[in-house]
């Protein structure tokens, strides 16, 4: 493509531009001019940043564009074209390891990109005879008000490998990350106050993130707020590493809106483990689609406070084995409270991750960390099996077994699913038993057995080893269908202890029973309602 320079940048951008950046002058004020980071690069390398042909290190020139733009209280315009960056500055981080970043975070810059502005990082920086960790834009600092609009941000993957053991199936853990806030202890942690990341993609990253919004365990840290993510697109990230979370979103008051985040292929055994990770409260995700990673979302701890009130809603997940999962391992960590998980829909089939053993049962929503969670309302989602290898379940009840506290306060409700092994599935441990649970009004339709699971049903009480006591449950008043008349399946199944059972109605096929026990069942007290009470 052939582009002439005659005109000057600014007039190019003119005020019709400006407008359209800041709005009416009439409801704003005389509209500020950009700052063009083609004025602090070389006029020489101009063409060829639009053809995408230069390799010349940008990074220098966007920082002092940076500098002018927030002096101008203003932004800075990056125009379509190819801009190359390398990473120069060293961070001191969260981690050991060396890191260095291509372009410092300060506060207040904002970077707009006409449509194919791409920032790329330069290749061979990393390599399989030393691996090496980077980030294109960080802070060890705290920072605040910062914005990227409209930007293609490459990570150069494909030329900077991190895993020279690959092929004996050994991945390195190293940052190849975007966006880097990490550092610092205390009050001085690093963190961002107020970012702002809409219409832009984020690829290529071989290594563990795209974004990371803070990493520390100092329980005296501060976390970043109030961050929104907008229309953004993570495509085909963690290439070379078998643990990446495109999203660590260790922060508070994240808006995370109309996102996608997928690869081409399923992960096995490279790809995206997690799309995102929520580490802070008051945390909303909402119209996102996650495609071909082992999970979409992991509802995670922080060390300086209880994550609480986080939304997961109207998404569409489409991952290898988990939609939502729950992740809480340790004493030190706060607790999770308050999950809401409405109106999203979950797609599954038979595929498996040969190179990831112990993966063998697809849930949409899975509570099944080691410490409790409380206070989680899942409700009017959808799942969609298809075939009967693998087992499935809408969702899982398990674990929590270390610490005073064990799950409790959990209510699924007018939710759908077909195809599936389970409905529900809860499993009481040898060291831990459940508090309250209510899995009702809930729509379990072609059940069927797995190569696994000889037995299908709607919903499946479980104990593994010695028999713990499960507070109250409250089953039924849905329906119950096999995938085909001429197949059994059990509408509730319990081989568990059940301090007070609450069971309503159950529609179903022919005369089957809505209630069959175990022969290690233990129900101390049972009510069967002739309606919901729901």
């Amino acid at each position: 493509m052939k582009i002439d320079f005659p005109i000057g940048r600014r007039e190019l951008l003119g005020a019709g531009a400006s407008a359209a950046l800041f709005g009416s002058a009439a409801c704003k004020g005389a509209p500020r001019q950009p700052v063009s980071i083609l004025d602090f690069l070389p006029s020489s390398e101009h063409r060829r940043i639009a053809e995408g042909r230069s390799s010349f290190d940008c990074g220098a020139g966007l920082e002092r564009a940076i500098a002018a733009a927030i002096q101008a209280d203003s932004l800075v315009w990056l125009p379509r074209g190819e801009y190359q960056l390398s990473a120069r500055h060293a961070l001191t981080h969260a981690d050991t390891f060396p890191c260095l970043a291509a372009v410092r975070m300060v506060s207040g810059m904002r970077l707009h990109g006409e449509a194919g502005a791409l920032l790329r990082m330069m290749p061979g920086f990393s390599s399989d005879q030393k691996p090496r960790a980077m980030a294109m834009f960080a802070t060890h600092t705290p920072i605040a008000d910062i914005e990227f609009k409209g930007l293609i941000l490459d990570m150069n993957g494909r030329n900077n490998p991190i895993s020279p053991e690959r092929a004996q199936g050994i991945y390195n853990r190293l940052p190849q990350a975007h966006i880097f806030v990490s550092g610092g202890s205390g009050q001085a942690a690093a963190r961002v106050d107020r970012a702002r990341i809409t219409d832009s993609v984020f690829r290529d990253s071989n290594g563990v993130s795209c974004i990371v919004m803070g990493q520390t365990a100092d329980s005296r840290a501060v976390l970043g707020r109030d961050w929104t993510l907008e229309r953004c697109r993570f495509l085909d990230n963690g290439m070379d590493t078998d643990d990446h979370s495109s999203i660590f979103a260790y922060a508070e008051g994240v808006k995370t809106t109309g996102c996608t985040f997928a690869n081409v292929a399923p992960f096995g055994p490279t790809g995206v483990n997690t799309a995102y990770e929520v580490h802070g409260s008051r945390q909303i995700i909402s119209d996102c689609k996650f495609v071909n990673m082992i999970r979409g979302i992991w509802v995670a701890n922080n060390y300086t406070a209880v994550t609480a009130g986080t939304t997961i809603k109207d998404s569409e997940f489409r991952t290898v084995f988990y939609g939502v999962d729950f992740y809480h391992d340790r004493s030190s960590a706060k607790d999770i409270r308050q999950t809401t998980i409405s109106g999203n829909t979950f797609t599954f089939d038979d595929t498996a991750i040969r190179s990831v053993p112990g993966l063998n049962f697809k849930v949409a929503v899975q509570i099944a960390s080691e410490f409790a969670q409380q206070d989680v309302r899942i409700s009017r989602n959808s799942v969609n099996k298809s075939g009967s290898i693998v087992t499935s379940a809408f969702v899982v009840i398990t674990g929590g077994a270390s610490g005073k506290a064990r799950h409790d306060a959990i209510v699924a409700a007018d939710n759908q699913g077909r195809g599936l092994t389970f409905g529900s599935f809860i499993r009481t441990t040898a060291q831990a038993g459940i508090g309250r649970v209510s899995i009702v009004r809930n729509t379990w339709t072609g059940l069927s057995p797995s190569s696994t699971m000889a037995i299908a049903a709607g919903d499946a009480v479980e104990h593994t080893g010695t028999l713990q006591p499960i507070t109250m449950l409250t089953l039924g008043g849905g329906s119950v269908q096999a995938s085909d008349r001429t197949r059994a399946v059990k509408p509730v199944y319990i081989n568990a202890f059940v301090r007070y059972l609450v069971l309503d109605p159950i529609r179903t096929q022919g005369t089957v029973p809505t209630l069959e026990l175990g022969g290690a069942a233990r129900l101390e007290a049972v009510e069967r309602r002739a309606k919901s009470g729901h």
